[in-house]
């Protein structure tokens, strides 16, 4: 704990000038190039007559949570993407794709219109197949991405 703690003393005396607990975020070399992040507390007591006692200080190992938060961070943007495109995006070919059925079933099979309205139904099926194949794609690419980060991240951190 020593070797945590020795590079955050330099916040030592702001805990004894004021008097009361202070929080920071501090960064400690592991000495094998990996930096960690430690949310560290330090509280000062003083004797009665106002002498400096002690100073508990308390460290604890963020580097994961902040690591796993950005990651966090990142799906929840994605998702929002994945949502919007889902919303606006697939919905509209939905949408002329059902009116387009709906007027072919009025309509008699064989008339020029008929033809025309097959046309855009064809279309916005391709449309509405490029917008799922968006969504499978920017789903698919970031769920890889965040699995190999999150493999690397592991190696030589233990």
């Amino acid at each position: 704990m020593k070797k945590i703690l020795t590079p955050t003393t330099h916040n030592d005396e702001a805990a004894w000038i004021t008097g009361k607990t202070i929080e920071k975020n501090e960064f400690a070399d592991q000495g094998n190039g990996i930096i960690i992040e430690y949310s560290v507390k330090k509280n000062p007591i003083f004797y009665e007559d106002g002498r400096r006692k002690a100073l508990i200080s308390v460290a604890q190992n963020v580097t994961e949570h902040k690591r796993t938060k950005k990651i966090l961070e990142k799906q929840n943007k994605r998702l929002d993407e994945i949502a919007w495109l889902q919303a606006h995006k697939a919905r509209a070919p939905v949408a002329r794709i059902l009116g387009l059925a709906n007027i072919i079933n009025l309509t008699e099979s064989s008339s020029q219109p008929n033809s025309e309205v097959l046309t855009k139904l064809i279309e916005s099926v391709y449309e509405l197949d490029s917008v799922i194949h968006k969504i499978t794609e920017c789903a698919e690419a970031g769920y890889l991405e965040d699995k190999k980060k999150n493999r690397d991240s592991h190696l030589g951190t233990y």
